[in-house]
């Protein structure tokens, strides 16, 4: 004889089946980890802030948090070794967004060393996706900065050098090119005006201003220094001295007219 289930205590069955089912799909259904974008495996990044960004976990109807961590990888290190052993530059917790801006807060990454980057997702199981949180962590990321290229000698933008080996200026603006990236390294630089035997003839520091209408162009109006306002500087030769931080020292001869 088979006996009557009360609708009560049905209805607690085939939510507990019902229950069972979805915790179960949870646990068995395909998950993927979040995967690295930018900056790609072994990439070479020029800024020293770059922007961080991985692909999110799937699928995403999750609730899922992100874990970015990154490390700095020494000689013969494999990166996922640096990001077990070494000390985090910087770890960043609970982020929605699967993107992440190196800020200027942290310690400053070093041009030509090698980095490693990870990307830990958090995220939950269970009755309403909320009950039993497992992470998920992205393969190991390496990248390095790039290193900084030496400053060239300088290449002046006015007449062609004559037999004597030095540049003719006529409108008193020593124009000339730099090998460097950005204004901040033309500021790195030491800039020198010395005459035939030596001696600076500038008080003041020089500083090369940034041409508008020419890519990598500065220029010196040598009418701001006192010397070069006066006429016996003319036909006279002088030498523009470029010290580099690297202790590098480039030189160029020339003279106004």
């Amino acid at each position: 004889m088979i006996k009557k289930i009360p609708m009560r205590s049905l209805s607690v069955i085939i939510l507990f089946i019902g229950l069972c089912a979805q915790i179960t799909y949870a646990q068995l259904g395909t998950v993927s980890a979040p995967r690295p974008v930018f900056p790609a495996k072994e990439q070479v990044v020029q800024h020293t802030f770059p922007t961080f960004s991985w692909m999110p976990m799937y699928p995403q109807k999750y609730t899922a948090t992100y874990e970015f961590k990154l490390v700095e990888t020494m000689k013969g290190q494999s990166p996922q070794a640096a990001i077990q052993a070494n000390p985090p530059l910087i770890t960043k917790k609970y982020l929605r967004l699967p993107t992440f801006t190196y800020p200027a807060s942290a310690p400053a990454l070093a041009k030509g060393k090698a980095y490693a980057w990870q990307v830990t997702a958090t995220y939950y199981v269970g009755v309403n996706e909320s009950s039993v949180p497992r992470k998920l962590a992205s393969e190991v990321y390496s990248f390095q900065l790039e290193k900084p290229r030496p400053t060239t000698c300088i290449t002046l933008l006015t007449e062609q050098p004559d037999s004597q080996q030095f540049y003719v200026v006529n409108d008193y603006k020593l124009r000339f090119n730099l090998a460097a990236q950005n204004h901040q390294e033309v500021r790195a630089l030491q800039f020198t005006i010395a005459n035939k035997q030596g001696e600076s003839i500038t008080n003041h520091r020089i500083v090369p201003v940034k041409a508008k209408d020419a890519e990598g162009q500065y220029i010196i109006p040598l009418r701001k220094y006192a010397a070069f306002r006066k006429k016996r500087t003319r036909n006279q030769v002088y030498v523009l001295k470029v010290n580099t931080p690297e202790g590098k020292t480039f030189q160029v001869n020339f003279t106004a007219k």
